[in-house]
């Protein structure tokens, strides 16, 4: 093969070539040693041990992950425990599984991306938006560990194709498979519910182009409403079965009390709010300061408000005016419920953020014709962006699972010998019940008892960054029946020492 079929091969190919670099890449930066940078805390703890009973025990729950701190209640589905079961079972209950199966999402969703901007616009501007996409610290960081929402992007992502699909040919098949995967995401996280602004943007649409008849704007919404509601009919059960477990939550963030009511109508929250998370957004999203991500902020609301503009006035709809409608109705929910508001909310919409601006950069690029500095420019921050990652950092403290792993072993180990009641509490991190060791200590075989239960608890095994006499003088509850009698270390690993305290 010449040198002239090989040029006219990559021409012919170049975009397809292109885009495996970036997945590669993409694949490597989440993945590259992930069971020491993945999340493993309380969260996970909880989630694994819950997916392990079904395994182990066939208890087909029909309750998801949830929350209480304070007075503050979070509820979520179980469709997260099953995604993520068969992972936990076919890696012999290492969480690890899981999360390589939640990055590998992440991975697919990049070229999902690609795939649902190039059905609306050119494929030069999906490389473009899917190279910084791929390489996003923050996206990255959301996607390495199996955590509820961080599957978000990927099921939004299929919703707004299946809207794609609908939009070409509204047929009954691409409605009702929307709606179902609004509802998977509604199960994540509560907060992806926005994401209902933009098929109520392609309903008006379509009823505006006067192209279908009455009983289309009956059977479609009624079909979209029905598998949204079939995808959650897990909380419908649950609360019949559990005296209304679920909408008594509900009831409580409506109309409870102050110091348990979730939504609040407060103008400066519903006013600043929003502005605030959105330049928020975008610094993680770019990895530059806030105080420089203000004129992008700015220049994006601007841009939202000429696309919405544009949509009332001419029956306009492009993939920018779903985005910039579905981020409106996240900052909605961002406004009534800010003691909630955190950076991952509007994960499912990420990739339009970045496709606005960077869309944006290439009208400029073209009026002033300086492609080629653009694109240089470009590249530059793409490996600013790969910079940020830190991919050679040292694991956190609530990372480093091989670590938890082992320090759970030489409880384990310890344990195993013991015919009295035993439990474990943590003084390396802010959970002191040690959840994250249970679910390793559960896996060994061990049963300690419940979180409830310290003071009756005949040994507890400790783990803690100090010696023994600076453990001693911790406030924490779950050692306090423990503090007169001897501490025996059992083993020092990582900077974390193992103590084992038996009562008389």
């Amino acid at each position: 093969m010449d040198v002239s079929h090989i040029k006219a091969f990559f021409c012919k190919k170049k975009y397809l070539i292109i885009l495996s670099f970036i997945l590669l890449l993409a694949g490597f930066v989440r993945l590259y040693q992930i069971e020491s940078k993945m999340r493993f805390i309380w969260d996970e703890g909880r989630d694994m041990m819950a997916i392990r009973k079904i395994i182990t025990k066939k208890d087909l729950t029909l309750f998801g992950p949830y929350n209480e701190l304070g007075t503050e209640k979070d509820f979520f589905g179980v469709f997260h425990y099953y995604l993520m079961l068969p992972w936990l079972w076919l890696a012999d209950f290492n969480p690890v599984g899981s999360a390589i199966f939640t990055a590998t999402l992440g991975i697919i969703s990049v070229a999902l991306v690609y795939q649902l901007l190039s059905m609306w616009s050119d494929k030069k501007l999906a490389l473009a938006v899917v190279a910084v996409y791929a390489l996003s610290p923050v996206v990255i960081k959301y996607v390495i560990w199996p955590w509820n929402p961080n599957t978000m992007p990927f099921f939004g992502l299929i919703y707004l194709i299946f809207l794609r699909k609908f939009f070409e040919k509204p047929t009954l098949l691409w409605t009702g498979l929307a709606g179902l995967t609004l509802g998977l995401l509604f199960q994540l996280h509560y907060f992806s519910v926005a994401l209902v602004v933009p098929w109520i943007l392609m309903m008006i649409w379509k009823k505006r182009k006067q192209v279908e008849n009455l009983s289309f704007f009956i059977f479609h919404p009624i079909l979209f409403a029905c598998m949204f509601l079939l995808a959650n009919i897990n909380f419908l059960l649950f609360d019949l079965t559990h005296q209304g477990f679920y909408f008594k939550i509900l009831k409580e963030s409506l109309i409870g009390n102050s110091s348990t009511k979730l939504i609040n109508f407060v103008l400066q929250n519903i006013i600043f709010s929003p502005f605030t998370f959105t330049n928020q957004t975008f610094a993680k999203l770019l990895a530059i300061s806030e105080q420089f991500t203000w004129p992008i902020t700015i220049a994006f609301l601007g841009y939202g408000f000429i696309k919405i503009k544009e949509f009332i006035n001419n029956n306009y709809l492009q993939l920018e005016t779903m985005v910039v409608g579905g981020w409106l109705g996240l900052m909605i929910l961002i406004g009534m419920m800010p003691t909630l508001s955190n950076d991952y909310y509007g994960s499912y919409l990420w990739f339009g953020l970045l496709m606005i601006i960077i869309k944006g950069l290439f009208k400029a690029s073209a009026h002033h014709g300086h492609r080629f500095i653009f694109t240089i420019a470009g590249v530059l921050f793409c490996v600013k962006l790969l910079v940020s990652i830190d991919l050679f950092r040292q694991p956190t403290w609530q990372e480093n699972m091989p670590l938890v792993r082992q320090l759970s072993g030489v409880v384990a180990k310890d344990a195993l010998s013991q015919t009295r009641s035993l439990n474990i509490a943590s003084l390396s991190d802010s959970d002191t019940r040690a959840t994250r060791y249970r679910y390793f200590l559960d896996v060994d075989g061990i049963k300690p008892l419940g979180i409830d239960d310290y003071s009756q608890s005949k040994i507890l095994y400790v783990i803690s960054p100090h010696d023994a006499e600076k453990s001693r003088q911790n406030s924490a509850w779950e050692i306090s029946t423990f503090t007169t009698y001897q501490w025996q270390l059992l083993d020092s690993i990582g900077g974390a020492n193992v103590f084992k305290v038996e009562k008389d």
